[in-house]
């Protein structure tokens, strides 16, 4: 799948250190090559600037997960920050001697605050976070619900909507002891922190066809459906040429840009089936065969 070729200026190009200290060049260009999660063909330049300028002010490094472009349909794209980022920018201010997150749940005692254990018979409510910066005479605290951030995707036939896999009941105590969490250190350091949020404070977005799923999925369920004729002659030729790699490595580098995958897979397949003899070729071959 091909992208949209920006204008070649030299405004679309950055470079700056960051927080890190590392050397980062940005342009458009490897922004939808590399960082974009979903269709990179349906970012805009506004989009793309906008992502820009914002890991350039914020010193973020993107090639190791500090921040990504999640864009799925026409709808604006999300600016999403790994809350390790948070934690290592909140680490190295002056006045911060540490902080505590976990979940809020509800028993027949009535409400308790845990690390992330929930007992048999109690249920999950939210989560919080406290604080207090050195110099600080009153402790921050902080409580999220967790009604507000649960997202779903709905079915087409029956419209009925259904949690998605990022915040299944299994995975809600971690995902909303983060938004606190994340919440909670933006609440204390807002000049590090302001207009940077996590994926799991991120609203649900309906859309016509239902809320998209932003949970990554495997090669297999990314395939299916698909016309995968030579798909095993194709991993044979990738192995070829990436030695050290195992064929379930390059599927799961496959599948985190399947767009691009897909793409390079059908061109390949393409050229074999130009390359492959026509049904008259091997008949005349097999009759000169006999003949001699």
């Amino acid at each position: 799948m091909q992208t949209k070729q920006f204008p070649v200026k030299k405004e679309w190009a950055i470079e700056y250190k960051s927080t890190g200290g590392v050397e980062i060049k940005l342009n458009p260009e490897i922004i939808k090559k590399y960082l974009i999660r979903g269709k990179s063909e349906l970012v805009t330049d506004q989009e793309v600037v906008f992502f820009m300028k914002l890991c350039q002010a914020r010193g973020l490094n993107p090639f190791i997960g500090d921040v990504y472009l999640i864009k799925y349909s026409m709808d604006p794209a999300a600016i999403v920050t790994s809350i390790d980022f948070f934690r290592k920018r909140a680490r190295s201010q002056k006045d911060c001697v540490g902080w505590e997150t976990g979940i809020v749940v509800q028993g027949k005692d009535g409400i308790k605050y845990t690390n992330g254990l929930i007992l048999e018979g109690e249920k999950l409510v939210g989560g919080w976070f406290k604080a207090t910066p050195e110099g600080w005479k009153v402790e921050f605290k902080l409580e999220v619900n967790l009604a507000g951030y649960l997202r779903f995707k709905r079915e087409k036939e029956t419209g009925k909507k259904e949690l998605t896999k990022f915040w299944e009941s299994e995975n809600q105590p971690s995902q909303i002891a983060k938004v606190a969490e994340s919440q909670g250190l933006r609440r204390l350091w807002p000049d590090e922190f302001q207009g940077l949020a996590t994926e799991e404070e991120l609203p649900e977005k309906p859309m016509a066809e239902g809320a998209i799923d932003m949970t990554p999925k495997s090669f297999d369920e990314l395939t299916m459906g698909k016309d995968v004729s030579m798909m095993d002659e194709y991993f044979g030729f990738l192995l070829q040429h990436n030695p050290g790699k195992s064929a379930e490595e390059l599927k799961t580098d496959g599948s985190k840009d399947f767009d691009s995958f897909w793409s390079h897979f059908e061109d390949w397949r393409y050229k074999q089936a130009e390359l492959m003899p026509s049904k008259e070729e091997v008949e005349a071959d097999l009759k000169a065969k006999k003949m001699m």
